[in-house]
C-alpha cells in the first residue's frame, strides 16, 4: 500500500481532522519484478479545521497537538538533534537527519502553514533508547511529558522540551507538532 486518507470529525472538541500519507519507493521497478531498494519516502499532511455546526462547551479547541516518534535500530543507526526555525513559505519548521543500516540516509521535515496570528510550532525529545522502550512509545511519551511537566509546572499546554539527551548516540525523536484550527502541516 502507497497511501491512505483519514477524516476525522471530532465533536468532543469541535474539530475536523484530515490526515494523508503518501509513500515512494526509490528505484521502484513498475514491472513487479524486483524488491524495492531501500525504505522510500514518505510524505504526511495533516489540516484541522472548525467542524461545521458543532456545539462545544467552553468553546472549540484552538491547536491540535500531533506528536510523530521516528526511531532506528541497529548499531549503526542514529537520529541527529532536530534543527528547528520559523519556518516560512518553502523553509522547514524543523527537519531532523539519520541513518539505519537496511534504508540509508534519511530527512523528516515539518512545513505548516497557520491562520492568522495563530502559527504552527516544532518541539521535540530525544536520546538514545533500547529497542524494547522503543516499541512501547506510548509509555515512553506519558514520561517524557511527566518530565516536562516537573521542569515547567506552570505550563498551561503539555509540551515536549527540546531536548536531546546523547545526542552523539540518538536513536529515537518524539517531534511534537502544534497546529491552530484552520492550519496545516505537511
Amino acid at each position: 500500500r502507497n497511501f491512505g486518507i483519514q477524516n476525522v470529525k471530532d465533536s468532543d472538541i469541535g474539530v475536523e481532522i484530515n490526515t494523508s500519507f503518501v509513500k515512494t519507493w526509490p528505484s521502484y521497478d513498475t514491472t513487479g519484478t524486483e524488491a524495492p531498494k531501500g525504505g522510500g519516502d514518505w510524505a504526511l499532511k495533516f489540516k484541522v479545521a472548525p467542524l461545521k455546526g458543532a456545539k462545544v462547551r467552553g468553546g472549540v479547541a484552538k491547536t491540535l497537538s500531533v506528536v510523530v516518534h521516528v526511531c532506528t535500530l541497529g548499531k549503526k543507526a542514529f537520529i541527529s538533534e532536530p534543527k528547528t526555525d520559523v519556518g516560512t513559505g518553502n523553509t522547514p519548521l524543523a527537519t531532523l537527519t539519520g541513518s539505519n543500516p537496511s534504508t540509508g540516509r534519511f530527512a523528516v521535515s515539518v512545513f505548516g502553514r497557520g491562520e492568522g496570528k495563530e502559527r504552527v510550532s516544532v518541539s521535540y525529545f530525544g536520546g538514545k533508547h533500547k529497542r524494547e522502550q522503543m516499541e512501547q512509545a506510548d509509555d515512553m511519551l506519558k514520561n517524557v511529558y511527566r518530565y516536562a511537566m516537573q521542569n515547567d509546572p506552570m505550563a498551561q499546554t503539555l509540551r515536549l522540551p527540546n531536548e536531546m539527551h546523547d545526542a552523539d548516540r540518538a536513536n529515537a525523536v518524539f517531534i511534537q507538532v502544534v497546529i491552530p484550527v484552520g492550519g496545516e502541516v505537511d
